[in-house]
């Protein structure tokens, strides 16, 4: 069964077809949340150096996203039928760059109206240039890419091919929303174990941003199908990279968000026309079965 163009019996349309049932994305779920507690209960103690647990942190988002595409091949399909492929890459970077230029731009006219003085730097919670630097190889690079693939690549297609959603907005959404949950939950461990929060209200508000988070994200990839898109947007949020110095954060963010979305509706445009394959439904080529 070709799994790019698989057939519904009764629409011969080309399809992001899945050809599993529950199995796989239950799986990725079971193994990915151990092992996202694994490694900072029994890894992370092993080093006292940041820039080694860094590293280290690097490595297991890897295998993460490793994880994930195992399981999407498991179900007949490659990374490139899902939004990652090189035609993705320089599309998908030149958006969030602008992002970054706008919020710099932005932030670099605000102190200038209120200091009359504009200053280059890093953010003042990264104590050195080179921890900045690491930090955001290894958001860009690894966590915002392992996430994305494994969590709206995977994850979110799939739920949306089980719930029927690939040509239903309202089973679409419902899917979207129950892959946000579930990458919320996924979240837990990191905030206890890594983040270090204890305090159960703590524990909440922070993963109520994960959850909006999650959901821009998550919308932000159906409209576009470009995992490099969202895996950078994702890193970048958790980055910061505004390197202004005494710079307003809000006006710049909403700004540049603003911005970004305007480009983002033409790239749909553009995308749409030139690699069409990337919009098509989501749909269960198989009747899902636990234990197919």
């Amino acid at each position: 069964m070709s799994p790019h163009s698989t057939s519904q019996s009764t629409e011969n349309i080309r399809s992001i077809a899945f050809e599993k049932g529950l199995g796989p994305p239950i799986l990725f779920l079971f193994i990915s949340s151990l092992w996202v507690v694994f490694v900072p209960l029994a890894i992370y103690p092993l080093f006292d150096n940041r820039f080694v647990l860094l590293a280290v942190m690097a490595g297991a988002f890897a295998v993460t996203a490793a994880i994930a595409w195992l399981v999407l091949r498991w179900e007949g399909l490659s990374a490139a039928d899902v939004g990652l492929s090189r035609e993705h890459v320089l599309p998908g970077i030149g958006l969030v760059l602008l992002f970054w230029v706008i919020i710099n731009v932005v932030g670099a006219l605000s102190a200038f109206v209120s200091t009359g003085d504009v200053r280059f730097g890093i953010p003042e919670q990264w104590d050195s240039f080179a921890f900045f630097l690491g930090i955001g190889i290894a958001q860009l690079v690894f966590v915002g890419l392992a996430e994305e693939f494994a969590f709206r690549a995977y994850l979110q297609n799939k739920l949306i091919a089980l719930l029927n959603g690939g040509r239903d907005r309202v089973r679409k959404g419902a899917a979207i929303l129950l892959g946000v949950l579930l990458f919320t939950v996924w979240h837990v461990p990191q905030r206890v174990f890594i983040g270090g929060f204890t305090s159960p209200t703590a524990i909440v508000q922070s993963l109520i941003v994960v959850m909006v988070l999650g959901l821009a994200l998550g919308l932000l990839y159906e409209y576009t199908r470009n995992v490099v898109f969202v895996a950078v947007l994702h890193g970048t949020f958790n980055w910061q990279p505004q390197a202004i110095v005494g710079a307003p954060t809000d006006l710049p963010f909403f700004a540049g968000l603003a911005v970004l979305l305007v480009v983002v509706w033409y790239y749909r445009r553009w995308a749409g026309e030139t690699r069409p394959a990337d919009f098509q439904p989501q749909i269960q080529a198989t009747t899902a079965r636990w234990t197919r």
